[in-house]
């Protein structure tokens, strides 16, 4: 079996390297270390300096028959992987949730001469006190969808995230949104 049907047989989107391997284990219960290192592709001595952290850790156990080591499961095991695929799945259902706020912020159509590229031109524009309606929509707008490809970039290339501080400026963005939106319904 080779490192895709790994996740196949289980169905957890794997991250890290270490992670493989504790799938691995997960899905075999027990396999020889030099088994692991081989469906892994990765050389003995890294998959041995990973069993051994692992093991401290108590996230899994290596077990010796005669002269050859075991990976062997523990009840642990199953927690690490339990929590994993419910941060993996914190981190998609917040990744789809700003998706659709960016699709309906950008459904809004607002009329502007004003021409953003980056936050320091909109740190500019918002200087201005004598910002027009449609403006400083725009600029609201504007601000809206940095910072949600923000936070949705810290999701998508970060492997740890703090979700509950994510989750917070979230629902900041979520209140500033529906601002937005207020704004835009009572100019029209």
């Amino acid at each position: 079996m080779d490192k895709g049907g790994a996740n196949k047989d289980v169905g957890i989107n794997i991250t890290t390297a270490v992670d493989s391997l504790v799938l691995l284990v997960n899905s075999k219960k027990r396999i020889p270390m030099e088994e692991a290192s081989k469906i892994l592709g990765l050389p003995d001595n890294i998959i041995n300096e990973w069993a051994t952290f692992l093991d401290e850790e108590n996230v899994i156990k290596i077990e010796y028959q005669l002269t050859t080591p075991f990976l062997v499961e523990t009840e642990d095991t199953k927690k690490v992987l339990e929590e994993k695929v419910n941060i993996d799945i914190e981190k998609d259902l917040i990744s789809r949730k700003i998706s659709v706020m960016i699709s309906a912020i950008d459904k809004i159509n607002v009329s502007s001469s004003l021409v953003l590229k980056n936050e320091e031109d909109l740190k500019k524009i918002v200087l201005n006190k004598d910002l027009g309606k449609n403006d400083s929509l725009y600029a609201q707008k504007f601000y809206l969808k940095i910072r949600l490809n923000e936070l949705l970039g810290l999701l998508k290339n970060q492997k740890s995230v703090d979700i509950f501080k994510i989750n917070e400026r979230l629902a900041i963005l979520e209140k500033k949104k529906k601002v937005f939106e207020d704004n835009f319904k009572k100019e029209r």
